[in-house]
């Protein structure tokens, strides 16, 4: 009795393992190149299967290329090959699909590896200074990483000040998420002038740049007299001031000269005249360099706020949308400009790698195979019925 079950039995165990036994496994799960457009990126995976025929392809259209072999044999596993090139700086995302090939032609495994070319050139580069500059303030930016992003420079509401004088404008700095988690230092240089000392009657040497953090904190800055700028450096980005004391020797002419140092030098009439051409020549060479420096930052002074205005983004064309903007004030600055193109991807649902797939259940060979187990099991129980009906 026991015997006549066990060849259907076996036969079974022997179908449903040749049906699992089918594997396709890609390491890495997916694929990632970062370079520059133009310049052809490579990339290696390794490929197992336990069926040797391995095709591929991929669902990248239109200008990115890429390169690798269409067909190839796998004995066990197989290190192969994958480059693309990208013609302009963008983010580009698809899949690679890789499909194992029955020895009768159809489809036995099929995997899908998520890819993504990014080719934008960073806004910030590794160790290396960026100067943004905006509202008389000049930032040095470094990075621990290669970056993409904006900083911004704004103009603040006044806030209670700490027991100080407030000098100029409070300023706020704002970044990306993505720059502020890579930022390595930012030194601040917040410029001021002589006739802004005199309006607010401050002590030069008093002066120190402070940071807004739910309460105002004093900064260990310095100032640079020649050149008119309290700095520091930091590493966080915040609502800041230069803040100072009152002086107690004020300089009633405006001149940057104390009035009790006017009155030394009325005293001797060389003396004035020796006095006088020293405070003209650093008087001169501290407004040449602010001179320069408010050159460069002119259209971002405060006569000039740019507004930019921006159309709808465009549809979703080769993995990418694109949109117009335009500054309506025409300060021919760019520091507060929005992005005017993004990635987008059609909604795919991806497959993992390092997963076993199981081929289709509609598979010609699979649905054979089913047939001949039913058949097999029919054949038992009639075989085992008649066994038994011999033997009454």
């Amino acid at each position: 009795m026991k015997k006549s079950f066990i060849i259907p039995l076996i036969i079974i165990v022997l179908l449903v393992s040749n049906v699992s036994a089918l594997t396709l496994k890609i390491t890495p799960s997916s694929l990632t190149f970062n370079g520059e457009p133009d310049k052809e990126l490579c990339s290696k995976l390794t490929i197992e299967s336990t069926t040797p025929d391995v095709k591929v392809s991929d669902s990248f259209e239109g200008s990115i290329v890429l390169s690798y072999d269409e067909s190839m044999t796998v004995v066990g596993s197989k290190d192969a090959e994958v480059c693309v090139t990208a013609p302009s700086k963008g983010l580009y995302q698809g899949y690679m699909i890789f499909r194992t090939i029955k020895p009768g032609g159809s489809i036995g495994v099929e995997l899908k590896v998520k890819t993504t070319v990014d080719t934008r050139i960073p806004d910030f580069k590794k160790d290396q200074i960026k100067e943004i500059s905006s509202f008389q303030t000049k930032l040095e930016i470094t990075t621990n990483e290669d970056v993409i992003g904006s900083v911004t420079i704004s103009k603040h509401d006044e806030i209670a000040n700490p027991g100080k004088i407030l000098l100029g404008d409070l300023i706020e700095i704002n970044a990306d998420e993505e720059i502020k988690n890579n930022l390595k230092s930012v030194t601040i240089k917040k410029y001021y002038t002589n006739e802004e000392l005199f309006e607010k009657n401050l002590d030069e040497d008093s002066l120190k740049l402070y940071y807004y953090n739910g309460n105002w904190e004093e900064l260990n800055s310095n100032i640079n007299k020649n050149a008119k700028y309290v700095y520091v450096t930091l590493n966080h980005f915040s609502i800041y001031g230069i803040f100072g004391d009152e002086n107690e020797n004020p300089d009633s002419d405006g001149d940057g000269i104390t009035d009790d140092a006017d009155d030394d030098d009325d005293n001797d009439d060389d003396d004035r005249r020796s006095s006088s051409s020293k405070r003209s020549s650093s008087s001169n060479k501290g407004s040449d360099e602010i001179t320069s420096f408010m050159a460069t930052v002119a259209a971002d002074s405060p006569d000039c706020t740019e507004n930019w205005k921006c159309g709808s983004w465009s549809e979703c064309v080769k993995n990418k949308q694109t949109r117009t903007c335009k500054d309506t004030n025409k300060c021919g600055t760019a520091a507060n400009k929005p992005i005017e193109s993004r990635a987008c991807t059609a909604e795919t649902t991806p497959l993992t790698g390092h997963a076993i797939a199981t081929p289709k259940s509609s598979s010609p060979d699979v649905l054979i195979g089913i047939s001949l187990v039913l058949l097999i099991v029919i054949f038992g129980i009639l075989a085992y019925a008649l066994i038994v009906y011999i033997r009454k």
